[in-house]
């Protein structure tokens, strides 16, 4: 069976590829990520057309997640997972693959692994979260650019019609249904929020992200410098002040937008705390004999950390 479905995605593939020929600079250059710029800057001129800065700085968040979301999974998870060769990196197809020769000579065959594509991965999740956001037939042809982007692919022979199919779906369905429980303009009173959406999973994974990075930082910076773990024990005690402001005043500010609140209060603050780290640095002192120390990391990180919280959340109620 699988045999058969790849023997029918090379057979179409052989009749997109390279076909027709008068299309070839036509085809290299909208592939290229630059030739959509004007895309982009309509997208953006449209989220922020007829409302206040802040509920167009949101819409260009939930924009962005969802083109980082798609391209980071499609790019560093589907890719290197299911490690299907580009058609341009398969031997069989070599003397039958018509691919395009830049300037220099070299032949552009793309990455190892085509499998999704992440240009229609990405087109296609832009086309479908700015359609949820901005609605309207204005934002209908961001499909037709996206799909004319996909084709570009598999003209240079560089992707398979699946990896082009699936890139698309998997595109779609990262914002299919899930925009609108995050956005006013689409919310209504019996909607509530899916916690799995892979949406708010992608603002959680790329909050996190940068909060570990942020912890990191802290680390190299501060331990070293004292008994006392600082590095540790500055982190928590920051993350705690930024989730006592996320789930105060930004919370109330703009109770609709969760994947905001959850990029920020789930995965920024729970990438920078560390409890397992707290208590890895606890366990070090008291192996060491240091139990004064120990006992002292406990007490400020636990009570101020608590302390700290109570302050900032009360400050921003005020």
């Amino acid at each position: 069976m699988i045999d058969t479905l790849q023997a029918w995605d090379e057979a179409l593939l052989m009749l997109l590829n390279g076909s027709p020929e008068s299309f070839s600079a036509a085809g290299w250059w909208l592939s290229q990520p630059w030739s959509s710029t004007p895309v982009y800057l309509f997208v953006i001129w449209r989220i922020f057309k007829g409302v206040t800065w802040q509920k167009g700085a949101l819409r260009l968040v939930l924009v962005l997640l969802t083109f980082a979301g798609t391209d980071a999974i499609s790019s560093r998870l589907f890719k290197p997972g299911f490690e299907r060769l580009r058609p341009s990196h398969n031997p069989a197809l070599e003397d039958t693959l018509i691919l395009h020769e830049n300037a220099d000579g070299t032949v552009y065959r793309g990455g190892r692994f085509g499998f999704v594509s992440s240009h229609a991965a990405n087109t296609f999740g832009l086309a479908g979260i700015a359609f949820l956001i901005l609605g309207g037939s204005a934002t209908l042809w961001l499909f037709v650019w996206a799909a004319a982007v996909s084709w570009t692919r598999m003209y240079l022979g560089v992707h398979y019609p699946a990896d082009i199919v699936f890139g698309a779906v998997f595109g779609n369905w990262t914002r299919q249904g899930h925009a609108h429980p995050f956005l006013p303009d689409f919310q209504s009173p019996t909607q509530r929020m899916n916690p799995l959406a892979p949406l708010l999973l992608t603002a959680v994974f790329l909050g996190g992200g940068c909060g570990s990075v942020a912890r990191h930082i802290f680390g190299v910076w501060l331990n070293g410098k004292s008994t006392l773990p600082l590095g540790t024990f500055m982190a928590n005690m920051a993350a705690t002040a930024i989730l006592a402001w996320a789930t105060t005043r930004l919370a109330a500010k703009w109770p609709d937008q969760h994947t905001l609140q959850a990029a920020i209060a789930i995965g920024f603050c729970g990438g920078f705390s560390t409890f397992s780290t707290f208590s890895a640095d606890t366990h070090k002192l008291i192996a060491e004999g240091q139990w004064t120390w120990a006992l002292a990391n406990v007490i400020l990180s636990v009570l101020g950390c608590v302390l700290v919280f109570a302050l900032v959340a009360g400050y921003m109620r005020r």
